[in-house]
């Protein structure tokens, strides 16, 4: 049995995330301040942090979005683009399609989650 990376998920607070980025990639949060974001993550987008087989972590994949390309305008001239009101109204009208439990509130199961990232990466297996 060779050792594999490992895979971890989480969803988080762009703060935290670059918290945690910092502390698996570089090994230290000495220089990490509230607010003071080094590693952007886009919202709603993937970053993979692999976790290697001699215990150190790199980056892998960043800001990957492969999910939402469906609401994202083609960029043709001459085409306005999706205000940022509309943008998310048809993020929100995505997530309730998604949303196939129909639980009360705003939120999806983790099969629906897994369903929409491996949408986005089916790599994830």
């Amino acid at each position: 049995h060779g050792q594999v990376p490992k895979t971890m998920l989480i969803c988080i607070h762009q703060t935290m995330a670059d918290l945690v980025c910092r502390l698996l990639v570089e090994g230290s949060s000495e220089d990490w301040e509230y607010g003071e974001i080094k590693y952007k993550l886009q919202n709603t987008a993937m970053t993979e942090v692999v976790l290697d087989t001699d215990n150190t972590a790199r980056f892998g994949q960043r800001n990957k979005a492969p999910h939402l390309h469906s609401l994202r305008s083609n960029g043709k001239q001459g085409q306005t683009r999706t205000t940022p009101a509309r943008h998310i109204a048809e993020c929100r009208a995505m997530f309730h399609k998604l949303d196939s439990a129909g639980e009360v509130g705003d939120e999806l199961s983790m099969s629906e989650v897994s369903a929409l990232l491996r949408r986005g990466n089916p790599a994830l297996g």
